[in-house]
């Protein structure tokens, strides 16, 4: 119910009150009458505002789960292909190790792969949508604690975790 209806019953119910005409009782009805309709039109009005909002709200929390997924899927390939491509990198560290460590050195193979020396493109994640949900304050529409918990760690420890301990191994092989 619009506010000029609602301000209108209400203007109805005073009238009704002030109405001297008719007796009391019933001008207690007409009044009471006069508050049943705007109680029970701001009711249908707030029960339908909520309604329109908690499927605001589950759309909100579905977007972000396929989000979610999808930017999870992009880290996973990110990962796998990083195992393809350090794969090499990591051969080729093994083998130098081996022979410094046999003390026999072989100078061609060590300068014709030298640019695995420089390989440091470590782990990077894209955790900007969950911290936009978070920072909205949007996690409370995530209604499965188990899902949320499970995100929530995965964006603030095991992600970052492996970010760092890239940083950490990269830093380690530059001072090498």
């Amino acid at each position: 119910m619009s506010e000029e209806k609602i301000i209108k019953h209400a203007g109805q119910a005073a009238r009704a009150l002030m109405k001297k005409e008719n007796s009391w009782s019933k001008r207690i009805k007409e009044f009471l009458f006069e508050i049943l309709i705007i109680v029970i039109a701001v009711s249908i009005t707030l029960w339908f505002h909520n309604w329109n909002e908690h499927i605001h709200e589950k759309k909100l929390a579905k977007d972000f789960l396929a989000g979610i997924s999808e930017d999870l899927k992009i880290t996973v390939n990110t990962i796998d292909s990083d195992q393809v491509h350090y794969q090499h990198t990591l051969d080729y560290y093994d083998t130098v190790w081996r022979q410094i460590m046999d003390n026999r050195i072989d100078k061609g193979y060590v300068d014709s792969e030298s640019d695995n020396l420089t390989n440091m493109v470590g782990f990077a994640f894209d955790n900007s949508r969950f911290e936009s949900f978070k920072a909205s304050g949007n996690l409370r529409l995530i209604k499965n604690q188990q899902l949320l918990q499970e995100i929530t760690r995965m964006y603030t420890v095991i992600l970052p975790d492996r970010e760092m301990s890239d940083r950490i191994i990269f830093q380690e092989r530059r001072n090498q």
